[in-house]
């Protein structure tokens, strides 16, 4: 039978342990960094997640974006695309466009607007809505906004 055995210090066996508890959590941190489980996209989904029949449908689409939001929306409306664009309509549809999306194709059409509460939005900021315009059950426009005095409007995609 062989036996050995090691003599260290409380400061060495403290040094040790320190330096591999450093290497586990550089370790931890350099996984979970490096996942793109978490990436936001930043382009439209896939046609088929454009489909907005059921109330389902359209939260994924906005978790899509990385949005928490209250399953309930907050309001459903009919909404009349104007025949002809303002300059508040114009800059609207420019957001669209930002994202991939247009306006234009929808003027004059009664679309449905569904109104989301955003519950993540960074800097814990509140009263953020998702809005989603949806024609023949198809996502066709929206935005994240602040209903907020100083409020700001932007597309889906995280700022």
């Amino acid at each position: 039978m062989f036996l050995c055995s090691i003599r260290m210090s409380k400061i060495k066996i403290f040094v040790v342990f320190a330096a591999i508890l450093a290497v586990g959590i550089v370790s931890i941190v350099l996984i979970t960094s490096s996942s793109n489980s978490n990436k936001v996209p930043d382009t439209m989904p896939p046609v088929e997640m454009m489909t907005a029949e059921t109330n389902d449908q359209r939260v994924a689409f906005l978790e899509y974006f990385g949005w928490k939001v209250v399953a309930d929306p907050t309001e459903v409306a009919e909404v009349a695309v104007p025949n002809e664009f303002d300059d508040v309509y114009q800059n609207y549809n420019a957001i669209q466009r930002q994202q991939g999306l247009d306006l234009e194709g929808y003027k004059g059409k009664t679309v449905q607007r569904y109104v989301y509460l955003v519950t993540n939005y960074p800097d814990g900021k509140t009263n953020v809505f998702a809005h989603l315009l949806i024609c023949d059950n198809v996502i066709i426009g929206g935005d994240i906004a602040s209903s907020e005095l100083d409020g700001f409007m932007h597309g889906f995609i995280k700022p």
